[in-house]
């Protein structure tokens, strides 16, 4: 039985905070889109790619949380709202709002949209 686009939601960021890349790969078809386009970071086509890109920038944030903080969900469409909290490898916090905009098939993620600002993030962990 498909999973609900909640229910895929849910899964998906407790498998970012745990870094559990098997059960990232469940929740995406195989030939999904990752388009951190809007941001300047491309577009990842694929299992392979999305959980690649996740793994490094994962290595960057040793400690981090995703936490959703609004959901707004109208059938295969949701939008989700995220304050993420890290710490890089070397001891410099980050923090930052994000908006992930999910395209769901069948409780499946086809297409992820990532907005947030890459500059401020750079300037958090560059000093």
């Amino acid at each position: 039985m498909a999973r609900t686009t909640r229910e895929t939601l849910d899964a998906y960021f407790a498998a970012l905070n745990g870094e559990d890349w098997d059960a990232v790969r469940t929740l995406f078809v195989d030939d999904a889109v990752l388009d951190g386009t809007a941001v300047g970071l491309g577009e990842r086509r694929g299992l392979d790619a999305i959980v690649k890109f996740y793994q490094r920038v994962f290595e960057k944030f040793p400690t981090h949380a995703d936490e959703p903080q609004t959901f707004i969900v109208d059938g295969d469409l949701a939008a989700v709202s995220i304050a993420f909290e890290g710490t890089t490898a070397d001891g410099r916090a980050c923090e930052f709002s994000a908006v992930d905009i999910f395209h769901m098939d069948d409780g499946m993620i086809v297409k992820l949209e990532q907005w947030y600002d890459t500059a401020d993030i750079a300037r958090q962990v560059s000093g």
